[in-house]
């Protein structure tokens, strides 16, 4: 089937440092460089080298854009990425627009909606890539939808939409001052994409069954895919247990949990401290990474060594937190750690409410040392990780679930139909 050309319409760059430039590289990673660009609408330098051809239009071009029309955005083209770096920067405005609020959600998409996005130099660097079809990965503002729609419209070419988290259903903003003021400005873009696109993608099933009910459209599953380890490190030479990522929406808490849990047992091939590996960097949250709670603190890891980190584990956890705000916002995602683990040969330890989509596949798949029980999971713990038979079989139906739902061959299999129909339909 031939490659189409897609450009990418995102916040973040591709990239492989955070969780949507992650899941967009591992849907595109088999295409043609030369059939992918991406438009995006954040600061911070591209550091994926599955696409050489990026467009930047950012905050500050959108505000100083106002006033100089001049301001037009920066293009990447044919340059060669460090893949380790991280795309993204924080500045000022940024720690500003961290803080969703609502008051903060009606500013931005004011700056934008008078910016200079929209340019000549942008209409040409589109016309030049000429592409088949705009895939949008869908956010929590609301002018990245019109920036999506109005560009699709503008070049007739068809839009492909597709779902990662949930802002819709579960909004951690309404009871706020403007928040359903808000929400209901931010759904009627919402809705207007949904209705626009040829193709709608959401991340699970459960994410897809939730959204066909509001929306009356058919939503296909893409999950995030990865590369399966077929020949995994043997029982006896894994050593450890780890965690890898962000610890964000109050995910310490549970961490917390299991490595003071941990500290009281035995388990083969481990001293019962928890290695972190995270970018975090607020100091509240570093002074809780202690050995006193069962953990050491390792700082951030680059894309290779997360890697071979979790291979050489013998367990790596996943987490989420059991506060009501937490658990709307992570109700029907499903991390990008996942797909990651299930691949790896590692055994997965997870720990979070039992009705998140997270949670709810590792369980009903069978595929993870679970429970939403902290004195239950430490009992599986023992029995799994302290039995290498039992250790195995967990290994072994991890990979079989990677290899139908997470291969790289069989999910870009997938969106390459999918955006093949689009376009012809």
């Amino acid at each position: 089937m031939k490659y189409p050309k897609v450009l990418i319409i995102s916040h973040n760059a591709l990239s492989l440092t955070n969780n949507m430039g992650k899941t967009l590289v591992s849907y595109f990673s088999s295409f043609p460089k030369e059939c992918i660009a991406q438009l995006y609408l954040h600061e911070g330098m591209p550091n994926s080298n599955t696409c050489s051809n990026y467009y930047c239009f950012d905050d500050k071009d959108a505000l100083y854009s106002i006033f100089n029309k001049s301001i037009k955005g920066k293009i990447y083209k044919g340059r060669f990425f460090d893949e380790n770096s991280s795309s993204v920067c924080t500045g000022r405005l940024y720690s500003v627009g961290k803080k969703k609020k609502p008051v903060i959600y009606f500013l931005r998409d004011i700056l934008w909606a008078f910016s200079n996005v929209k340019n000549d130099q942008l209409i040409e660097w589109i016309k030049e890539f000429n592409p088949d079809i705009f895939f949008f990965a869908s956010g929590d503002y609301g002018f990245s939808y019109r920036i999506a729609s109005s560009l699709s419209k503008y070049f007739n070419v068809p839009l492909a939409t597709c779902c990662f988290d949930d802002y819709y259903l579960n909004c951690t903003y309404l009871h706020d001052f403007l928040g359903k003021t808000y929400h209901r400005y931010f759904m009627k873009n919402v809705r207007k994409i949904m209705n626009q696109s040829k193709v709608l993608f959401a991340i699970n099933n459960y994410m897809a069954n939730e959204y066909e009910k509001i929306f009356k459209r058919k939503f296909s599953v893409l999950y995030t895919s990865t590369s399966i380890n077929l020949n995994p490190i043997p029982y006896d030479q894994k050593k450890g247990i780890c965690y890898i990522g962000g610890l964000s929406l109050n995910r310490e808490q549970s961490l917390l949990a299991i490595s003071r849990m941990l500290k009281n047992k035995k388990i083969k091939k481990t001293d019962c401290i928890v290695d972190v590996y995270s970018e975090e960097c607020r100091d509240n949250i570093i002074q809780l990474l202690s050995k006193k709670n069962g953990i050491f603190f390792h700082g951030s890891a680059t894309p290779t060594e997360v890697t071979e980190i979790i291979k050489q584990s013998l367990a790596v956890i996943h987490v989420e937190a059991f506060d009501n705000s937490s658990r709307k916002r992570t109700k029907l995602s499903l991390s990008t750690k996942i797909a990651e683990s299930l691949g790896s040969g590692t055994v997965l330890i997870a720990y979070g409410p039992r009705e998140i989509a997270s949670m709810r596949y590792l369980e009903e798949n069978g595929v993870a040392i679970y429970s939403d029980d902290i004195n239950e999971l430490g009992k599986k713990i023992s029995y799994y990780l302290n039995d290498e038979i039992q250790y195995n079989y967990l290994v072994k139906k991890s990979l079989q679930l990677a290899k139908t739902n997470h291969s790289i061959e069989s999910v870009q299999s997938s969106i390459l139909v999918e955006l093949c129909k689009a376009i012809k339909s």
